[in-house]
């Protein structure tokens, strides 16, 4: 007689089960910086890099908010850039939500 292996359908999903209660990994809370490049090419340059390695944000300002991974990263690569600062939590929402609307009268 063959011996059937049963899988729980939280183990499928990446969770981890103990006994009765499913125990989901942590998730990890990634610091966004603010930075800019000297000039245009090497912004270019860098965005070549930076695609499909790292999300972010590229602001009409000319900043661009990177996780602060990428800095490691574009250093390694010897890309120049400038750190203007960590991003807060406003300022990311501002990016992915655009300029306030006028109000109407």
């Amino acid at each position: 007689m063959k011996r059937r292996t049963f899988v729980r359908p939280e183990a499928q999903n990446g969770l981890q089960t103990s006994g009765l209660f499913s125990i989901r990994p942590r998730l990890t809370i990634t610091t966004m910086v603010t930075i800019t490049f000297p000039e245009r090419e090497t912004e270019k340059r860098a965005l070549a890099f930076l695609l499909g390695r790292f999300s972010g944000r590229v602001l009409r300002s000319g900043e661009h908010i990177v996780p602060e991974a990428a800095l490691e990263a574009l250093a390694d690569q010897n890309i120049p850039f400038s750190v203007i600062g960590r991003t807060t939590y406003e300022q990311q929402m501002a990016a992915i939500r655009g300029p306030a609307p006028t109000s109407v009268q």
